[in-house]
């Protein structure tokens, strides 16, 4: 049986945002119900969800990835939809505007997490098979080199998982969020400091073992 390509570009549909053709049935919030998931990863009757902590504004898409503007004072949300699971990532502006950690509630059906001696997220079956995961928190300074385009700074993010109320599970992103490195902003876009990048998780939910971004 031919398999259609993998195509992770956002169509609008009536559950929120979702890729076109992925592994994964991957959903992300349109910002039009502030109960629903902020984005969930579901395959093969398990899934993995962040629950919303405060009202999400509508976001702004751009092919594969959602943008939730100022979830928080000078705080940006992305989320990019990969073939198995999804991306999120923290955008901060400026030093002053970094929490000094970020609690990310989860929701899990059919699975298990816990985390490996690196920080990343694994995630099991019943049966301990492992079946997804997330690589360790990575924060990124927003200056890159200018001939490879790589973050000069990165520096892995302490997690721990913490059980919360009514089952949740919450990932919590802690230690030194502040960017250390900032570009000027330029000047003929806007004043707003181009900032530092937290990526909290990538999630692959699914029979897949975890996979490199």
């Amino acid at each position: 049986m031919d398999r259609s390509p993998i195509n992770t570009d956002l169509q609008a549909t009536q559950d929120g945002l979702e890729p076109q053709t992925t592994d994964a049935d991957i959903t992300f919030s349109d910002g039009s119900d502030s109960t629903a998931p902020v984005a969930t990863a579901s395959q093969d009757g398990a899934s993995i969800s962040i629950d919303p902590q405060e009202e999400l504004p509508s976001p702004t898409v751009s092919g594969d990835t959602a943008t939730y503007a100022q979830i928080s004072p000078g705080v940006d949300e992305t989320l990019q939809a990969t073939a198995q699971g999804f991306e999120v990532s923290e955008v901060i502006d400026s030093p002053s505007d970094a929490p000094p950690s970020i609690d990310v509630p989860l929701t899990l059906n059919g699975l298990i997490a816990s985390l490996d001696d690196q920080g990343g997220l694994v995630l099991t079956d019943p049966e301990g098979n492992v079946v997804g995961g997330a690589d360790p928190a990575v924060m990124y300074g927003a200056e890159t080199d200018p001939e490879t385009g790589v973050p000069t700074m990165q520096q892995v993010v302490p997690t721990s998982l913490v059980n919360g109320q009514d089952g949740l599970e919450f990932t919590r992103f802690g230690g030194r969020l502040n960017p250390t490195r900032q570009r000027p902003a330029p000047a003929t876009t806007s004043s707003r400091t181009p900032p530092a990048r937290a990526v909290l998780a990538t999630s692959d939910a699914g029979e897949s073992c975890r996979s490199p971004r």
